[in-house]
């Protein structure tokens, strides 16, 4: 009956682990990420994704629009495993809302690229981590990663 037991411990134990292990692959595709544009200009948004081992996987795409005073909510289901970044502009590019994380390409028009091979008529600009709440003058990101949620609340100064 002990043996039993310990078996049975360290088949639970690997079930655990490997849930973990496999959590975070699965977990990006579900992400509901909230965009508030509080500002008086259209809010465009692109979002971006880097493979942990595979150049071809990386990803930027754009854009996702949010008129003045209204919500949205995106559920991109593009960023499989590995990380996730954002970056905004306001119609006609007056308000950027970059970061410091790695460099993608944007493109004015509805795009997708991999950031390893030049868009036409794009440019390469930062990005921010959709995992780390960010508190700027103009735009804050709370995170909840245990319901794989993300508010972006933009206000004009």
């Amino acid at each position: 009956m002990k043996h039993m037991k310990g078996k049975f411990f360290a088949a639970l134990l690997g079930c655990l682990l490997a849930a973990l292990v496999l959590l975070p692959a699965r977990a990006w595709a579900m992400w509901e990420i909230t965009v508030v544009n509080k500002t008086d200009a259209t809010v465009s948004l692109a979002l971006a994704r880097t493979g942990e081992e595979d150049d071809d996987f990386d990803c930027s795409k754009g854009w996702w629009n949010v008129e003045p005073g209204k919500k949205r909510t995106i559920t991109p289901g593009f960023f499989g495993s590995g990380n996730a970044y954002w970056y905004a502009q306001s119609m006609g590019g007056k308000r950027v809302w970059g970061g410091n994380g790695p460099a993608f390409w944007v493109h004015p028009n509805k795009f997708e690229a991999n950031p390893h091979k030049p868009l036409k008529g794009g440019k390469k600009v930062y990005f921010n981590s959709l995992t780390d709440e960010i508190y700027h003058d103009t735009a804050t990101l709370t995170v909840d990663l245990f319901k794989y949620t993300a508010t972006l609340t933009f206000t004009a100064k």
